[in-house]
């Protein structure tokens, strides 16, 4: 290391370039000073970058001083557009936006004082700017009272109209109308922004025409049918024949969107051959606003669904085939290529690129528009070549609505199994990736129409495995932890053998070999999610025996680390019976284990693992925890793990061990009080009676919410014939804290005097209902 002096940095610095102390003396502001007079302090008296912090500071400290002090704030704020620069106005509008939003009750007085400056730079001479207090105008519209939008907003509409203003103000009036508009009432509409609305749909600017074109289905949404169909529609017609094609193709979205506001018959004389007006006219080789049609198409046709005879059915389907094949040849067909990254608009091979995507996109729409019963006739072979296209843009959109497909396609959705292992197999990863975020809804759709074809199944398996690979190999975390997260219903789609020797191994051999940590967490839980649905006991039994020799015992730690979230996972999605039976002992050997993560995993978990222990049952369950934790407080030398175990034993003081009663049992018309765990209890016994050939139907799989930590368990019912009875009281179970001590004579007493007084509460109350 070097001293300043040794290179004579020291010797160059001159007192001209120190700051003096009246230059220091400027930024020193008086530590006495409150929230609200610092801001006024700054406002008056700061520098740029101090009025910057005072600025966005006012929605915090503007209401918490004075009055006097509020409103000597909003004056200072007037003179904003006099000694502010760009940026501070640019900052000043983002506040004042949460200023009218957080302020409600005095919105008259920020009125009084902000609107002005909001409006003052709508006027501005700089279009940037300008554009930024115009958005920030039409932020607070909807926050003004209706005297304040008449008199100050509406006089803004009407000068920005005007001719003799920019095209840029034109939009912005356009804009405007737009917002007003749902803020006043019809005859205010008709009155006062109608001759507006007309203006701008006539004005000479193609930009500002268009502009009003795309927003004339707000304003429609305000008026009723007659208003519409009298007027906008008339403004809707002029502008769909603009001799500009930005003009006419832009009216095409608010077409599809003004159906719902005008009556049936303007729809069929009206919108229908304005519709075919625009499939006339549009050619499939070079028109240029052949992607905005191709966008609306779906929209327009599931619009008017209601208002279409068979004969126009087919002729909008007959078009979509053709969008569906734009640009493409027969030999283009066969082949697959990966689209340029970058798209340039005014390229023809890129626009037909785009009708294609479209077209993807408007698929379901269409499908619907069909119906399913039609699918095979008229749009199967569309939806092949959608799957197959050379770009992966397409094929990438195409995937993305694959799940709906298959949903408006039950119960013959199998009918399209060749295209989904197509795209399970494609060379694209954002395809893998798209088509496999919805995997789990496109299988379980697959199986509830008539099941997945026996030929292609173990295609099928191979192609959902080998795109798991795929993305597996990639980067994306977040995308793992997705993909694997929709695997959790592979047990409603394919047979257990299938899902235990396929699925489960490939996820088994994934969890040894990964070590990205969420991942590892999302593994887990559906590993310990499909064992649960498991019936054949053999592979059960394997799967335990692999979790305790490969993870348990492994000689690296971060596989046991890993047996303490498959542990956390397991409570969650069995019975505390079936965890203690089988994965209680191994995980209470961390205690001893010579790596300070293991102990410190296994000591974050004891409370769980008390709070699943019962006695008189896990009597030695408890008393081999008690002695690990005692081991570990004595020998363990590392600070932390020390730590968290004692706070561990603070824990578990506050909670108590369930006493189960002696002598007691809950009759059949009390299984709706059995509490979760027991549930999924009597599901694992049910299991366990199962013949391996499935003679006996097994009940449908639990949910999986985590485990109720209820310290009050009651008791199955009873298997003896008896009389159905009335429900008697079980809320009178004792319970005891875990003593540091092994239970001794007088605690199986008091237990015994507990359970006695238990069954004669019960006589007593069986007494009183009979009688």
């Amino acid at each position: 290391m070097f001293e300043l002096d040794d290179v004579g940095l020291l010797d160059k610095v001159t007192p001209t370039q120190l700051k003096t102390a009246e230059e220091i003396s400027q930024f020193e502001i008086d530590e006495n000073l409150s929230g609200s007079e610092r801001v006024l302090y700054l406002l008056q008296k700061g520098q740029e970058v101090q009025i910057s912090n005072a600025i966005s500071k006012l929605p915090e400290e503007l209401c918490s001083g004075p009055q006097s002090i509020t409103t000597a704030i909003l004056r200072e704020l007037t003179k904003l557009h006099e000694k502010c620069s760009d940026k501070i106005q640019i900052q000043a509008c983002e506040v004042f936006v949460k200023l009218f939003k957080k302020e409600q009750q005095i919105n008259s007085l920020l009125c009084e004082n902000l609107l002005p400056i909001i409006i003052e730079g709508t006027h501005l001479r700089s279009s940037e700017m300008s554009s930024h207090w115009i958005t920030c105008l039409l932020s607070i519209i909807t926050l003004l009272p209706n005297d304040v939008i008449h008199s100050k907003i509406l006089p803004i509409v009407w000068k920005k109209k005007e001719l003799t203003q920019t095209v840029q103000s034109r939009i912005a009036a356009c804009k405007l109308v737009c917002a007003v508009a749902p803020c006043l009432d019809r005859t205010s509409i008709i009155h006062n922004l109608m001759p507006t609305i007309k203006s701008l749909c006539q004005d000479i600017e193609y930009d500002v025409r268009s502009t009003m074109a795309s927003n004339l289905a707000a304003i429609a949404a305000c008026l009723d049918k007659d208003t519409n169909c009298n007027t906008l529609l008339h403004e809707i017609e002029d502008l769909a024949k603009d001799e500009e094609a930005v003009v006419s193709y832009a009216v095409l979205d608010t077409i599809a969107e003004i159906i719902n506001y005008i009556d049936g018959e303007s729809v069929t004389e009206k919108v229908m051959p304005l519709f075919k007006y625009y499939l006339d006219n549009t050619s499939l080789r070079q028109s240029t606003g052949l992607p905005q049609l191709s966008n609306v198409f779906g929209k327009m046709c599931y619009m008017l669904s209601n208002y279409c005879n068979d004969d126009t059915r087919n002729w909008y389907a007959s078009f979509y085939r053709k969008l569906c094949t734009v640009g493409l040849s027969e030999s283009a067909r066969q082949r697959r290529r990966d689209s340029i990254i970058a798209i340039d608009i005014n390229s023809p091979q890129d626009k037909e690129m785009l009708c294609r995507k479209h077209a993807a996109y408007n698929f379901p729409a269409m499908l619907e528009f069909v119906g399913a019963n039609n699918f095979q006739t008229e749009l199967q072979n569309s939806f092949h070549l959608l799957c197959n296209d050379p770009s992966s843009r397409v094929r990438r959109t195409i995937s993305a609505s694959f799940h709906e497909v298959c949903y408006l396609l039950k119960p013959h959705a199998n009918i399209i199994q060749g295209e989904l292992i197509s795209l399970l197999y494609d060379n694209s990863l954002s395809v893998t990736e798209t088509i496999i975020k919805n995997i789990g809804d496109i299988l379980q759709s697959q199986m509830e129409s008539h099941g997945i074809q026996n030929k292609s199944a173990p295609e099928l398996v191979n192609a959902v495995i080998d795109s798991f690979n795929t993305i597996l190999s990639g980067n994306n975390w977040r995308m793992k932890v997705q993909c694997i997260a929709e695997l959790k219903s592979l047990h409603l789609c394919f047979p257990q053998e299938i899902v235990y020797k396929k699925f489960f191994a490939e996820l088994y051999k994934t969890l040894l070999d990964h070590n990205c940590a969420p991942v590892n967490q999302e593994l887990c839980s559906t590993l310990s999610f499909l064992f649960k649905n498991f019936r054949r006991m053999e592979y059960r039994a394997d799967i335990i025996n692999n979790f305790i020799t490969d993870f348990c015992k492994s000689p690296y730690c971060y596989h046991r680390i890993l047996y303490t979230e498959l542990c956390k996972f397991v409570i969650r999605d069995f019975s505390s019976a079936f965890f203690k039976m089988h994965f209680f002992k191994p995980l209470i050997t961390f205690a001893d284990d010579p790596v300070i993560d293991v102990r410190l995993r296994f000591a974050l978990m004891l409370s769980n693992l008390k709070s699943l222990l019962k006695l008189p049952t896990d009597e030695k369950l408890a008393h081999s925890l008690e002695v690990s934790i005692r081991k570990m407080l004595t020998f363990d030398r590392c600070v932390s793990v020390n730590a968290t175990i004692r706070q561990a034993v603070f824990d578990c003081d506050s909670l108590e061990i369930a006493v189960e009663a002696v002598g007691y049992s809950i009759r059949n018309n009390e299984s709706a009080l059995l509490t979760e765990d027991e549930k999924k209890e009597e599901f694992e016994k049910q299991i366990e009676k199962t013949p391996r050939r499935g003679s006996i139907k097994v009940p449908p799989p639990i949910s999986t919410s985590p485990t109720t930590k209820n310290n009050v368990v009651k008791s199955k019912p009873s298997m003896s014939p008896t009389k159905q009875k009335s429900p008697i009281n079980t809320s009178t179970l004792t319970v005891h804290r875990l003593s540091p001590t092994v239970s001794t004579s007088s605690d199986h007493q008091r237990r015994n005097n507990s359970a006695e007084t238990h069954d004669k509460q019960r006589r007593k109350v069986a007494s009183a209902i009979k009688h």
